[in-house]
């Protein structure tokens, strides 16, 4: 057992938790974690709630429960957790790292002791379990763990606790934060050897928000699956709850603005569609799968059918539409700087108006 890997620490930490007197099972949890990865395919999960609300406590039941270190069944038993089936077959099953973020080493005074005490310390923990396996210890960790599932196939659950608690650091500057943030993302983004991630922390509420959720909902919804659903742009909410400040965090990079330059140059065909898109309208269209990799994008079906692909426009109903007012502004930017689109913005005003007009009658 190390300090990271397969570590009893969470499960005497939670033990000692269970068997309080005030003691609050609130183990079923663990059954809609396990959905949320079986089911829904959902591998990374982050619990934001204030402080002293039990974040702590949950991510070391969860470790407790799914890991391999102790036999945890004995606690478990006469807990709710024990009446799920999905729940049952994961009991101590998988290799858990679990990291707590809040913990500093002695005397340590800069990023570099600090993230690189947790990176050898897991090296080592690797060294230690796999010692068939070539480990670097003064490598990086992904590297690592990658060297691991090559060898073995094994993969790995990262319970994350306080994974803010580096911005609240004395000794973190602005570039160490961003050193970090890109640390976890090298860590855990589309790695194979991560089963699942649970992570706590604040960081996303701590501003007191100013943001309300029908404004978010104005910015960033109106995406659609196939089923119906309706969907937000992920990183845009986050970026606007981090920097509680409702803006355009559209990219515009790579296929965006290849797909720009093919509107521009179809303008003559989909001139009265820009309109009523621009407008808040919709536009009926055949979305097809293959345009996002044709070539060449002539038709308005091929030309649309890559905007939905991208994100820049949602099809709903056998229409699409501009989904949101991030998109909306996008467009609008577009018909306003291009000189030759400057008489469509003017007609996509006059339609909005007379839009808007006929909803009120």
């Amino acid at each position: 057992m190390g300090r990271y890997l397969n570590s009893t620490v969470p499960f005497e930490t939670w033990k000692q938790i269970a068997r309080t007197r005030f003691f609050v099972d609130k183990t079923q949890m663990m059954e809609d974690i396990l959905n949320a990865v079986e089911v829904d395919g959902q591998r990374f999960l982050c619990i934001t709630r204030p402080r002293r609300f039990g974040k702590s406590v949950m991510a070391n039941m969860v470790a407790a429960f799914l890991g391999k270190a102790v036999e945890s069944g004995g606690i478990f038993r006469n807990l709710a957790v024990m009446e799920s089936e999905i729940c049952k077959k994961h009991l101590n099953r998988h290799n858990v790292i679990f990291i707590d973020f809040s913990r500093e080493p002695r005397g340590c005074g800069n990023y570099e002791q600090y993230i690189n005490r947790i990176q050898d310390s897991i090296n080592q923990d690797l060294r230690d379990a796999y010692p068939e396996i070539s480990i670097d210890v003064s490598g990086t960790v992904w590297d690592n763990f990658l060297a691991v599932f090559e060898k073995t196939k094994e993969t790995f659950i990262f319970v994350i606790d306080e994974w803010d608690a580096v911005f609240h650091m004395p000794f973190i500057s602005k570039k160490n934060q961003q050193e970090y943030l890109a640390f976890l993302k090298n860590l855990l983004k589309d790695q194979v050897y991560v089963e699942l991630t649970y992570m706590t922390g604040v960081l996303p509420i701590a501003k007191k928000p100013k943001i309300a959720r029908k404004e978010l909902q104005i910015w960033y919804d109106g995406y659609h699956t196939v089923s119906g659903e309706r969907l937000y742009n992920p990183r845009s909410v986050v970026c606007a709850l981090v920097n509680n400040q409702l803006t355009n965090y559209w990219t515009s990079s790579g296929p965006y603005d290849e797909i720009f330059f093919y509107v521009k140059n179809n303008i003559d065909d989909i001139r009265d569609d820009l309109v009523l898109m621009a407008a808040g309208g919709g536009v009926e269209a055949e979305i097809q799968n293959y345009a996002a990799v044709s070539m060449e994008l002539n038709t308005k079906d091929e030309i649309y059918s890559a905007m939905v692909i991208y994100g820049l426009l949602t099809y709903v109903d056998g229409e699409v539409f501009i989904p949101n007012k991030e998109l909306m502004d996008k467009f609008q930017e577009l018909l306003m700087n291009k000189e030759s689109m400057g008489y469509v913005y003017r007609l996509a005003n006059e339609s909005k108006k007379m839009l808007a007009e006929r909803r009120m009658l």
